[in-house]
């Protein structure tokens, strides 16, 4: 990990708790076919996965998008929210010393990665729906 982060935005998953910046935690390089397919997630609100900027805005700078993926695209969702594709790897990050990086004073204060709170909502949101949403 090199510095930079990701946006999570809706329509993601509604048990992943939208609406948060993390550390991201991957170079996976997102690519598309066409300009049209991407044109088509973009306007579809297809892509809730971003690597952003120090304003937390998507940008395709290195080393804050260490792949230049278009956009910043990190991510990309079913227009439902219900399938999510991701290629920062969060079960990957999940305790401290999983990450290569991070600022000394997360090291000293962290007892585990903010990505857990994605995999706890992720359970209560399965716990609270046992047979799916309807």
């Amino acid at each position: 990990m090199c510095g930079g982060a990701l946006s999570v935005s809706p329509p993601c998953p509604p048990q992943l708790a939208c609406g948060f910046t993390l550390p991201r935690q991957h170079r996976g390089r997102m690519r598309f076919r066409s300009p049209e397919v991407l044109a088509a997630v973009t306007s579809g609100g297809l892509a809730p996965l971003r690597y952003v900027d120090d304003q937390g805005q998507p940008t395709q700078e290195y080393p804050l998008n260490p792949n230049g993926s278009p956009l910043g695209i990190a991510g990309l969702c079913s227009p439902d929210g219900r399938h999510l594709a991701m290629m920062p790897h969060p079960e990957r990050c999940v305790l401290p010393w999983q990450w290569a990086w991070m600022p000394p004073d997360w090291r000293r204060t962290m007892e585990v990665s903010p990505w857990l709170r994605m995999f706890q909502n992720a359970c209560e949101w399965c716990l609270e729906h046992p047979e799916g949403e309807s």
